[in-house]
């Protein structure tokens, strides 16, 4: 059983306003963190890699602000409910969680073994419903909060080279459109961010001829989704205009993805 680790400066305290976000060590994860910390929120972070969470936290802390760590794998389940619902205990229930914690095999279906399409599913769908457990009854008793998961456009225009991730992606969009009927009348929101390709340590070793959009980009989005919560938002003009033409005109567009694929499909970098 891993543990779950948490600074000790962190005591029991009324709600106000804290906004809880997975995967905050990096990329679009610590510009969430950063960005709502900024904003004048309670602003809590989880990751895998608690030292670089502590340093973020720390440096937010110096600036005046709140912000609050929480090492925990996951990937574990029994981690992951203990860390909500220690969460709970410490600073009651979140305003929003922001679900962007995420791993991908950047592999070819073929390439892609059982381990890794595992290791997808877990973080990528499982993971966000096991905290849900753990939240969802506290919010549907106070009859409010919002939940964002941060998904992918790859969850609704699959490109070649990354098929259990986005089916992973895909299963995590259905689940978000499903409770957000369910809980249609308890006062809860639901929203999806669906970003395309951006500057991340997931896709470092990636190249294309689509332009990889800013962490930070992705971060003010989610804020935006936040203050006006929706379904399927995504950033750029690029990801913008392929969400469209797939709703519009899906068998075209995946018709084009699959002729053009030696262009705009990212690949790994040679090392």
């Amino acid at each position: 059983m891993r543990s779950v680790k948490a600074s000790r400066s962190q005591k029991r305290v009324e709600d106000a306003g804290c906004i809880v976000v997975t995967g905050a060590s990096s990329g679009i994860g610590e510009a969430t963190l950063r960005l709502f910390a900024a904003k004048g929120f309670k602003a809590i972070g989880i990751a895998r890699r608690g030292q670089k969470l502590i340093t973020i936290t720390d440096q937010l802390k110096r600036s005046g602000l709140a912000a609050y760590w929480y090492e925990c794998d996951l990937s574990d389940k029994t981690a992951t409910t203990r860390v909500s619902e220690q969460i709970l205990v410490e600073h009651g229930c979140p305003q929003a969680v922001v679900f962007n914690a995420g791993v991908s095999a950047n592999k070819n279906f073929s390439e892609n073994n059982s381990s890794d399409r595992l290791d997808e599913m877990t973080l990528n769908y499982l993971s966000p419903t096991w905290m849900l457990d753990v939240f969802l009854p506290q919010a549907q008793k106070r009859r409010s909060g919002h939940f964002l998961a941060i998904g992918s456009l790859a969850a609704c225009t699959s490109f070649p080279g990354n098929a259990t991730y986005a089916a992973s992606k895909a299963a995590l969009a259905a689940l978000w459109q499903s409770i957000e009927h369910e809980y249609a009348h308890a006062g809860i929101s639901f929203s999806t961010v669906l970003p395309g390709l951006i500057e991340t340590e997931m896709t470092e070793k990636l190249s294309a001829w689509i332009p990889k959009r800013s962490a930070q980009s992705v971060a003010d989005l989610i804020y935006k989704t936040f203050e006006k919560p929706g379904m399927a938002k995504t950033n750029g003009v690029e990801n913008q205009a392929i969400l469209t033409m797939t709703r519009l005109f899906p068998e075209t567009t995946q018709n084009i993805i699959t002729s053009l694929q030696s262009f705009i499909v990212p690949k790994r970098k040679k090392s």
